[in-house]
């Protein structure tokens, strides 16, 4: 058997370690951005539930302007329905639009998406449709 100066063990070793290095930042990043949509998505379900109960609670969903903190602080002596907002997988609060229609019409709930910009293709809709209100 033949034996490798240390030179080329360290040429060697120093490949092994290059290629470990590579794989290893290069591979999460598709999973890095699998899981951050899905955790956009989760946290996104919880916030519907949280508005579904809410509606049952006041009879209406949070409006534009008292936004997804209605779900926190709901006023009253009414508990609250989450603890706190959570935000997107990438950190950022979700864009919460009331019904245009009235208390029942539908609402819209979006993440600005991995570019962080509002507005943009990239963007995460969730939106509810209309459930007329039940008497």
């Amino acid at each position: 058997m033949t034996r490798l100066p240390k030179a080329g063990l360290l040429v060697v070793a120093l490949g092994v370690l290059t290629l470990l290095v590579a794989s290893a930042t290069i591979a999460p990043l598709p999973s890095d951005r699998n899981e951050k949509r899905d955790r956009t998505k989760i946290r996104a379900h919880i916030l519907q539930e949280a508005l579904a109960l809410y509606r049952l609670e006041q009879h209406r969903y949070p409006s534009t302007v008292e936004g997804l903190h209605a779900l926190v602080n709901p006023g009253g002596s009414v508990t609250p329905f989450i603890v706190s907002v959570p935000t997107d997988g990438w950190g950022n609060l979700y864009d919460y639009r009331g019904a245009p229609e009235g208390p029942d019409g539908p609402y819209e709930l979006r993440s600005a998406g991995p570019d962080r910009i509002p507005g943009t293709d990239d963007d995460i809709f969730f939106a509810l449709p209309h459930f007329p209100r039940s008497e």
